[in-house]
């Protein structure tokens, strides 16, 4: 619980300088309306994947809006990464009236990357142009940080899995080192840290964690295990998504794989980090995974 200590230190030096409760900025002040597209408010949750193993063709349907009706363009293009490398960007499609229905199906991107349905792997990463109607043209790298916060929304700047047959779930052991902690943490107290992690299939190319920081949590901050983020295997390309109890997101890095063996450096938004070893007890080899 050291982080939640650590954020109540600040609250209370920030008290003293001023109170804890920042002054309430309206929606985007100050960022000229209709700069941005999001997805409708009204669906609670979508399916960023498109599941090869499903269907022969699956389609991506979401609701997009914009916040006025000063929004006269929405052009999307996106790059393909995959464990090769990562091509691109191709162009897949323009609105021109909002709200619209962004929908587009495997064989669209396939054919717009250049590719054969049945070649198309890895991880869509798109980005968005919007057009005002007086010319201005906006792009996700236009705004600050704020609109990178998930309650936003925001359609701007996204990604969409690609699901193959994936065989990543197993318990592993791990050696860990390089720990490093963000602010307020450690010292920790065993390096190298060894212990095991289990991975449990969720749904396809989606596991869920026992312990996203490989014991970091417990050993250097005496906090409980990260179980809050996904690992997503996209046609053998290893990512992460969701937050742990504090909202921090997590970056996995493949270094080298042999045989059933892995390695991987591992960090967060709040700074915490490592390198870590990990080996299926199941003996089994590690897929070809890049990151």
């Amino acid at each position: 619980m050291k982080k939640t200590f650590f954020y109540i230190l600040l609250c209370i030096v920030a008290f003293y300088m001023g109170g804890c409760e920042s002054e309430f900025v309206p929606f985007h002040e100050g960022i000229p309306k209709g700069g941005f597209v999001r997805w409708d408010a009204e669906v609670e949750s979508l399916n960023f994947s498109l599941d090869l193993t499903a269907e022969d063709n699956p389609i991506f349907e979401a609701p997009i809006v914009a916040p006025s009706d000063n929004v006269s363009n929405y052009k999307l293009s996106f790059v393909l990464a995959t464990a090769a490398g990562n091509f691109g960007p191709f162009d897949l499609l323009e609105i021109r009236s909002l709200p619209a229905m962004l929908t587009f199906s495997a064989q669209d991107v396939a054919d717009a990357a250049g590719v054969e349905l049945a070649n198309l792997k890895g991880r869509l990463d798109f980005d968005a142009e919007v057009t005002r109607d007086d010319g201005t043209v906006f792009t996700f790298n236009d705004f600050t940080g704020d609109l990178s916060n998930p309650g936003q929304r925001q359609a701007m700047h996204f990604s969409v899995g690609l699901v193959c047959p994936s065989d990543l779930a197993g318990t592993f052991d791990f050696v860990h080192t390089n720990q490093v902690t963000g602010p307020g943490g450690g010292p920790c107290t065993e390096e190298p840290l060894t212990g095991t992690v289990t991975w449990t299939e969720i749904g396809p190319g989606q596991y869920s964690t026992s312990d996203g920081t490989f014991g970091l949590f417990p050993n250097c901050w005496a906090d409980d295990p990260v179980t809050g983020i996904t690992i997503n295997d996209s046609c053998d390309l290893l990512s992460t998504s969701g937050s742990d109890q504090y909202g921090d997101s997590y970056t996995y890095k493949v270094i080298s794989i042999e045989g059933p063996v892995m390695v991987l450096s591992w960090e967060n938004t709040y700074g915490d980090g490592g390198t870590v070893e990990l080996t299926r007890q199941d003996g089994k080899d590690w897929p070809q995974l890049a990151s």
